[in-house]
């Protein structure tokens, strides 16, 4: 075995027993897995090294780590396959085991392109939000209809325009 792919599964043992530890570990090791997915040799190196450590699971003590153990063959025959076959042995660990991305955190990935063939990380405009009331007996400016109209520049909104519409 390579030095490299040795020191990944001697890092893999030492959280290995804790169960969080563990699947935290396997998590972080598959994002640099995608991350670096271009680079030919790093890539089998370390999808052969996470094969042993997924294999390595099918006498864990915890249950989730041992459902784990089955990926391991999938990628026994070789680890020259496509991303896209990585990211469906991956994605139901992720769906399970991870918290997700929050909003805060996908509109930091996001980049937008501004033309001259740099990206931006700018956050995308605000989605619009309509806010229909229907069956409104008043559309002066007293009343319900007031204190309705009253909140929209409170929160920030523009407010709608006024009309009435007869049926």
């Amino acid at each position: 075995a390579e030095p490299a792919a040795d020191a990944d599964f001697a890092a893999f043992l030492i959280v290995r027993k804790n169960r969080d530890a563990c699947i935290h570990w396997l998590l972080t090791y598959c994002q640099a897995i995608e991350r670096e997915w271009s680079d030919a040799e790093l890539r089998r190196r370390r999808l052969a090294s996470l094969r042993r450590c997924l294999a390595s699971l099918a006498e864990h003590a915890h249950a989730d780590c041992r459902e784990l153990a089955p990926l391991a063959p999938r990628m026994l025959h070789s680890t020259d396959f496509d991303e896209r076959h990585f990211l469906n042995l991956v994605l139901p660990i992720e769906r399970r085991h991870s918290r997700g991305l929050r909003d805060d955190e996908l509109h930091g990935a996001i980049s937008v392109s501004t033309g001259d063939g740099r990206a931006s990380a700018a956050r995308p405009p605000p989605l619009p939000l309509v806010v229909v009331c229907d069956r409104r007996r008043s559309a002066s400016l007293h009343g319900p209809s007031s204190n309705l109209l009253g909140t929209v520049p409170g929160v920030g909104l523009r407010p709608p325009p006024l009309g009435l519409q007869r049926r």
